[in-house]
C-alpha cells in the first residue's frame, strides 16, 4: 500500500560492503509540489528520528517526476534495529529498490 507524502523522503541509499546494512541515505524534504536537494543522514539518525515519532517515506524519480513509495519503519529483531518498508523480521535493512550513491 502506498504511503502519503510526508516531510522526510528517502530517495537513495548507501550500503555496507556486505549489502545487508544501510550506512546512510539521501533525505529530501517534501515541499508540497517538489522535493528539496538531498541531505545525507546516517542510518542511526533515521532510526532515532522514526523512534521519536518522525515519519519517513521512500520515493523514486522517473522522467523528472517523483513517485511516492512506501512508509519506512524500524523493525527490531533480536538485538538490532533495521530500516524496512515491510514488517519482515529479517536481520537486514530493506528500503526496496532505491538507487545507490
Amino acid at each position: 500500500m502506498s504511503a502519503l507524502w510526508v516531510k522526510n523522503v528517502i530517495t537513495n541509499v548507501h550500503y555496507d560492503s556486505q549489502r545487508s546494512r544501510i550506512e546512510s541515505v539521501y533525505v529530501r524534504e517534501y515541499l508540497g509540489t517538489s522535493l528539496s536537494s538531498p541531505v545525507v543522514y546516517s542510518r542511526q539518525n533515521v532510526i532515532n528520528l522514526i523512534e521519536a515519532g518522525n515519519k519517513f517515506v521512500t520515493a523514486t524519480l522517473s522522467m523528472n517526476t517523483w513517485y511516492i513509495g512506501e512508509d519506512v519503519r524500524v523493525v527490531s529483531v533480536r538485538n538490532g534495529s533495521y530500516l524496512r518498508t515491510d514488517n519482515n523480521q529479517n536481520e537486514s535493512d530493506n528500503l526496496g529498490n532505491l538507487p545507490e550513491f
